[in-house]
Order: structure tokens, then C-alpha cells, then sequence
């Protein structure tokens, strides 16, 4: 199974997907500038901090790793959807369908 990301935040958020190519760009320009900083300062090791995970890139014998450690939070969504079939989305979608229910009829309430 393939999953886009950014096309879901685009329909999620209303943001312009233009928009995202642009803020995806900018990490992952962000995420090469922490691996020329670790260069010049001559570490082998670079760690990212993305919110919901970190990403850590090693450099030895010429030859690049990766490794992503997803946050406390994303492991704990991750194990719900898995056990629990429970999907972290659903309550984000339903209060956000709820709220514009309440700001479109707030006259009948």
C-alpha cells in the first residue's frame, strides 16, 4: 500500500497542495543543511528532530544509514490502529465536521 501524505494533509487542512510541495521542500532542504553542518564540524552523525519522530543519518566508510524512531506518540497511535483498529484520524475528521455543523446552524442550537 502506498499513502500520500501530503495529498491527505491537503484535503485535511484546505492548505494549497502548491503550498505543501514548498513546505516539504523547505524540510527537506532543512534536513540536508543538519547533515552539511555535522560534515563541517566533522560528526558522523546527525539527528532530526521532525515532532513526530526523530530521524538519524550516520555517515561511516563512505556509506550513508537512516534510521526514523517515531515519537511517543505516533508509536502510541501506531499500536492503536493495530490492536485496537481504533484510527487516530476519525476523532480529528469527526470534531472538525462537528465544529462546522455548529458554526453553520449555531441559530438552531
Amino acid at each position: 500500500m502506498k499513502y500520500n501524505i501530503r495529498e491527505r494533509v491537503a484535503t485535511l487542512t484546505t492548505i494549497e497542495n502548491e503550498s505543501l510541495v514548498k513546505i516539504n521542500n523547505l524540510i527537506s532542504c532543512c534536513i540536508s543543511d543538519a547533515v552539511y553542518e555535522s560534515v563541517l564540524d566533522e560528526d558522523s552523525q546527525v539527528v532530526v528532530d521532525l515532532d513526530y519522530g526523530t530521524l538519524t543519518i550516520s555517515r561511516s566508510n563512505n556509506e550513508l544509514r537512516y534510521k526514523f524512531m517515531p515519537s511517543a506518540k505516533l508509536e502510541e497511535d501506531i499500536v492503536k490502529a493495530i490492536k485496537d483498529k481504533n484510527n487516530a484520524l476519525d476523532s480529528i475528521v469527526l470534531e472538525k465536521l462537528k465544529n462546522n455543523l455548529v458554526s453553520t446552524y449555531k441559530e438552531l442550537f
